[in-house]
């Protein structure tokens, strides 16, 4: 049975360049965003970069999100002051969304199952 909701812990700063390279290499028409969380780490991949994030978790999953919508999410975040620690990411599988402490947004899982 899998949970409703997947809590992981992120580094901050490495969550935040992220959306900075995002935001930069983001496009009205790009492909949308795939999170893939497997073996220790969160996998974010765009059009343009990604980059993988060390995270506890004990359920492996694939999610896809449109580009629009994490452009939003990662817009939220721009008047960050701080950047030190980490940062709490959720993924509610039961809503079909990924929700940052401050955004959110709809989400498709293609792939959730007890960590291997």
């Amino acid at each position: 049975m899998e949970p409703d909701s997947i809590v992981i812990q992120v580094d901050k700063a490495k969550f935040l360049e992220l959306g900075r390279v995002f935001k930069a290499a983001y496009r009205g028409n790009a492909a949308n965003v795939i999170f893939t969380l497997k073996q220790g780490l969160l996998r974010i991949e765009f059009y343009g970069g990604g980059c993988e994030l060390p995270c506890d978790h004990s359920v492996d999953l694939v999610a896809e999100m449109t580009a629009k919508k994490f452009s939003g999410i990662m817009g939220d975040h721009r008047k960050e002051k701080s950047t030190t620690g980490l940062i709490e990411l959720t993924f509610r599988i039961g809503l079909c969304e990924f929700a940052t402490p401050i955004s959110g947004g709809k989400v498709k899982f293609h792939h959730v199952s007890p960590r291997s």
